[in-house]
């Protein structure tokens, strides 16, 4: 298996160790960076850091020739950001009717963000599956 050292490979993973030293750093110290209690943006640092270090190594490991997309890829995205946006607008307009005869726990912003996310991720898994986007 033959490893690439590009400057994204390299930006990637340097990036990934600055955010792991500066959670470890933040866990140790116990210096508030952004909240009141530091423990929870720390561990939230480490976690964000190893993530992007595994993203960096499986980039790492493919060749460039790889990475490239084709059009039905390319289509398939916009399509599932399409249907994505618009299952969002639908529930903007769908959570103020719901939310007069009941309370949500969480805010609405993030529930909707949220929706949007993960539609996105499963019509994207859906019509790169499907095969034919038209």
């Amino acid at each position: 298996m033959k490893i690439r050292k590009d400057k994204e490979v390299l930006v990637a993973l340097g990036a990934a160790l600055l955010m792991i030293a500066i959670g470890v750093a933040s866990w140790v110290f116990d210096a508030p960076i952004f909240f009141d209690k530091p423990v929870y943006m720390a561990v939230a640092l480490i976690c964000s850091g190893i993530v992007v270090a595994l993203i960096g190594v499986d980039l790492a490991r493919r060749s460039k020739e790889e990475l490239v997309r084709d059009e039905r890829c390319i289509k398939n995205v916009h399509k599932a950001g399409f249907v994505a946006y618009w299952i969002m607008i639908a529930m903007l307009l769908i959570i103020p009717i719901f939310g007069k005869y009941s309370s949500f726990p969480i805010n609405e912003s993030l529930l909707v963000m949220c929706i949007g996310l993960y539609s996105f991720m499963l019509l994207m898994w859906h019509y790169n599956r499907k095969g034919d986007v038209e």
